[in-house]
């Protein structure tokens, strides 16, 4: 073989152990990003589902319907202190499920709308939008109650999918 033909080879061989190489490695950190937004997705859900659980949230509504079924008024404080739709959470979610397998992203975006459904409603409850109308309170103590049920079994069941693409 030739000095010319032996610096091509040489070359084609280099080359392809480089772009060999870089495809690895895009692979690896393609591979990481995805466990990393498993995790962070996963904590992040199971931190709400926890602090929704420790301050009873759901029970202290869910007390709230018989009154409201009498037609008394019953006041609900400031649990949120930012207008859900101006909270960049949802989004953030979002862009982070964009490093995982399609399927889980599209739970992702399932159980972040969900949870931005019930925010907003627990949000306007806060603000008083309801207080001059005990009936239409009910309505939407009741629709975030359900909202939450589903919510929760399904963000239950989004992070231990998350958390085994995480492993």
């Amino acid at each position: 073989m030739d000095a010319g033909w032996a610096a091509l080879l040489g070359a084609l061989i280099g080359g392809g152990a480089v772009v060999s190489s870089n495809l690895v490695l895009e692979w690896y950190r393609r591979k990481r990003d995805a466990r990393s937004a498993a995790a962070i997705i996963s904590g992040e859900l199971f931190a709400m589902l926890e602090l929704v659980a420790q301050r009873d949230y759901v029970k202290n509504f869910t007390a709230a319907l018989g009154p409201l079924r009498q037609g008394q008024d019953v006041p609900f404080g400031k649990i949120l202190i930012r207008n859900p739709m101006e909270d960049p959470w949802y989004e953030r979610v979002i862009e982070k499920s964009s490093f995982l397998p399609p399927g889980t992203a599209r739970n992702v975006a399932l159980v972040a709308a969900q949870l931005q459904g019930v925010r907003i409603d627990v949000y306007r409850l806060g603000e008083g939008e309801f207080n001059s109308n005990p009936a239409a309170k009910l309505n939407i103590v009741n629709e975030a109650l359900d909202l939450w049920n589903d919510t929760e079994a399904n963000a239950r069941k989004l992070i231990a999918e998350l958390d085994r693409q995480a492993r």
